[in-house]
């Protein structure tokens, strides 16, 4: 009973002061709940880099799509990344300063390393690694962090047809995790209060 009384003193003194928190019960007998504790953290985790997250965009509405938009304030205030938008001009003028030595250096790299199923035209491959360069050039400067990893193609086959699939998605590219990772996104949504649907 007095240990019942503490947990609640505890607890409406952390709900007092904002924290979000979370109680893992452990019963005499019984295993740890280790997956729990695990997934938590990793949530929290994940809550904390974002924190301190700041990340550049390019332009705005990547390729005109509605699922690219993002309102700034509130991404910031809900979540914590820092959004900085800079021009395409940026981007241009960027490309126009960089070293041809590192270029064709990473051109080097790119044809000595890479497995490419057909002929690559070298000048898709040159503006490539120049876009690629100034975006560096532009991270380096403004200490953001490194940008999304590219992904892999990934053909999904839906129980329903693509069509009536797409009236319920904003966008048309879906990240796919490997694993069952729900429960991590779970505390991670409760963590930042987002409701989970």
């Amino acid at each position: 009973m007095q240990q019942t009384r503490l947990r609640e003193k505890v607890r409406t003194a952390a709900e007092e002061l904002g924290y979000n928190f979370r109680f893992v019960y452990n019963m005499i007998g019984h295993d740890m709940p280790m997956k729990e504790i695990h997934d938590f953290l990793t949530a929290a985790s994940a809550i904390k880099q974002l924190r301190k997250m700041r990340v550049g965009t390019m332009g705005y509405r990547d390729m005109l799509l509605y699922g690219t938009q993002f309102e700034g304030f509130s991404l910031r205030r809900d979540i914590g990344v820092e959004v900085e938008p800079y021009e395409m001009l940026e981007m241009v003028r960027a490309i126009d300063t960089l070293d041809p030595a590192v270029i064709a250096e990473e051109i080097e790299y790119i044809q000595k390393n890479w497995v490419m199923d057909a002929p690559c035209d070298p000048k898709i491959l040159e503006q490539g690694v120049r876009y690629a360069l100034a975006i560096g050039k532009k991270i380096e400067e403004r200490g953001w962090d490194d940008p999304a990893p590219q992904l892999v193609s990934l053909e999904v086959e839906t129980d329903t047809p693509v069509s009536e699939l797409a009236q319920k998605i904003a966008c048309q590219h879906v990240i796919v995790a490997y694993g069952d990772h729900r429960p991590v996104f779970e505390e991670f949504a409760k963590l930042l209060n987002i409701p989970v649907i």
